[in-house]
């Protein structure tokens, strides 16, 4: 459930086969997630997210932080933007 501006011009199916591959290539392993905050207004939305996991790159999971942006299209929530923020975390999010 992704925008056309998230798939970037992409296809549905190549823009999902894009990301297990790079999800595949990273060695990503998601060991935990969650929602820590989220603000709707109107049809838009941002979502405060985390996840935790590990990768080529940390073997122990990290703990990463997010904003997705969220838009209603026919009545269907779809993904348009996520921010990653770069900040250290190191534990999980409770608020």
């Amino acid at each position: 459930m992704v925008t056309e501006n998230m798939r970037d011009g992409r296809t549905k199916e190549k823009y999902v086969e894009e990301w297990e591959d790079v999800m595949k290539s990273a060695q990503v392993d998601i060991v935990d997630g969650g929602v820590t905050a989220i603000q709707i207004n109107g049809d838009k939305a941002r979502v405060h997210a985390w996840t935790k996991a590990s990768d080529v790159f940390n073997a122990v999971p990290i703990i990463e932080n997010e904003i997705d942006h969220w838009v209603l299209m026919g009545g269907v929530w779809k993904l348009d933007l996520t921010e990653v923020l770069m900040e250290e975390v190191n534990e999980i999010p409770t608020e």
